[in-house]
Parts: C-alpha cells; structure tokens; sequence
C-alpha cells in the first residue's frame, strides 16, 4: 500500500496522471474457459499468468467462448432481473450507526450488488443459470492458481479459500466508486477476480482504474512513469490483480455496468516485493 497515506488521502493520488490501457495476456484463443479444461499447455498458462501477477500485480484476460444458453446477453438480462435486489455497500460506524454507499475503507461507492447465491435469486427455473456458471467457473480459476502462485518466486500466495461471488452493478448517471484497496490490515482476501459481461461503448465510461507507481520492477511490462491502467468493461474481459497492493477505482459509469466479482483469501510465505512499492 502507499505509505503514510489514510484512507482518506487516496483520492489525491495519481491526479491528471495518463491513462494506458491494460492489454489482455495471450493465453490462446479459448481463453480462460480453455484453460480450465486443462489442456496439455494449461500447466505452463497458468505459471504464466501467475509471473505476471508477480511482476506487475494484475492481469487482464479474454475469458474465451461465451457462456452457455444465451451468452453475454443472457447474462445482462439476469444482471438487470436481480437489480431490484441489489443493496448498496454499506459499514458500521463506531457509533453503531450504519453508512451506505462506503466501503469498509471509506470510499463513497455508487454500485450495488448482491451474492450469487442470495435466497433471493433463488428460482426454480434456474433465472440465473449463466450467472452461476460464470461463478463456478471464477471459484474454479482461483482452484488452478494455487499451486502457481505458491510456486511463483515473486508472489508465493497461497490461496486458502474465496467468497461468495457477487454480482454488482453501477447503475449509469455518472455512478463511480472512489480510490480504494479490496484488502487492507488484516483483510485475508489477497486476489481479486472481476469478469464484465456489458455490451460496452467508450461514451459509457466506467473503466477500471488502477494505480501505476511507475517501472519498479525492472522485469515490468508497465511503462516506466507512473500512470492509471485501465481496463474497459466489456463482455468477456477478465481483471485479476492482487487486493492488498492494487490501488484503485471505477470511473463514472454512464450505462448499466455488470460485473462479477470473487475475492480469494489467501496468506502469503516470504515475499521479496515490499507492499509500499
């Protein structure tokens, strides 16, 4: 995380800084979905998705074909089926009164969401059947990166565990969600994974905005000045980056935005990277 900094002060970092957009890793042309068919070169994609995330601490991804039983559309329309039951994010103060549209770090948030497996989504005739497939799927990719991230010299992350995925949606009208981590002191989630499913144009905003401190690594496939990596929410696209260390925030959204969201716990062995680069 950046030293010295509260929670509060985040938003004064990176301002007016350039935008670059965060190319996908060529992983072949299935994508995510292939690679969690273990194919004979599924071992060697994943070490390498897991080099990545050591050197520059997110990733993005094509998850490959699309799901099942009506696609990306399919699942927009499940997006907008569950909105009703979504809820915004919400703490508890310590004076025991409860703050909606935070995060747990104090970042305003304009997005709701709901778990994938809320009672709420529950219907006999499976309303929600692409959403859970994408889900299981997520739970599946954090399975296969155990091992390769343990392995990884420059990560050694052990994933012990995941959330519940949830799906969230900024409802357009300019909605953002303030600079934030995912994982701070004492927070196990260590990995986020966030899958879009929106048919997305550049007029409706919302990228994904992480913080680039500059080149600290020499291996780095960042560019060398400090900058925001953006990932454009469109259908298909798979971020991952690692919840502790990964500055970031969504920009005002003009569009119904969906996405799917997994957090991994995780602990980590001896790491050579220090957290305040």
């Amino acid at each position: 995380m950046l030293e010295g900094m509260g929670d509060a002060d985040l938003d004064d970092v990176g301002v007016g800084l350039p935008e670059v957009e965060l190319e996908a890793l060529d992983i072949g042309p299935s994508g995510v979905v292939g690679l969690l068919t273990c194919g004979p070169d599924s071992e060697k994609t994943l070490r390498k998705i897991a080099r990545r995330l050591g050197k520059d601490w997110w990733i993005a991804l094509e998850w490959g074909e699309e799901p099942m039983s009506g696609g990306w559309a399919r699942a927009r329309e499940e997006g907008a089926r569950a909105w009703p039951h979504m809820e915004p994010g919400r703490i508890k103060r310590a004076d025991g009164s409860i703050a909606e549209g935070i995060s747990p770090s104090g970042a305003p948030r304009g997005d709701r969401f709901i778990l994938v497996n809320d009672a709420r989504l529950e219907s006999g005739d499976d309303s929600y059947g692409v959403i859970r497939e994408l889900a299981k799927r997520l739970g599946a990719l954090g399975d296969a990166l155990d091992k390769p991230l343990v392995d990884e010299p420059r990560v050694q992350m052990k994933i012990v565990g995941r959330t519940d995925a949830l799906l969230a949606c900024f409802p357009g009208e300019g909605a953002e969600y303030r600079c934030h981590y995912d994982g701070g002191a004492g927070d196990a989630r260590k990995l986020t994974a966030i899958l879009y499913v929106n048919d997305w144009r550049p007029e409706h905003g919302g990228k994904l905005m992480m913080y680039d401190a500059g080149n600290f690594d020499p291996d780095s496939s960042g560019p060398p000045e400090r900058c925001w990596r953006t990932v454009t929410p469109r259908a298909g696209r798979l971020v991952l980056f690692r919840s502790d260390r990964v500055l970031h925030k969504v920009a005002p959204a003009f569009a119904m935005r969906y996405a799917l969201t997994m957090f991994y716990a995780a602990r980590y062995g001896k790491d050579k990277r220090s957290a305040t680069n």
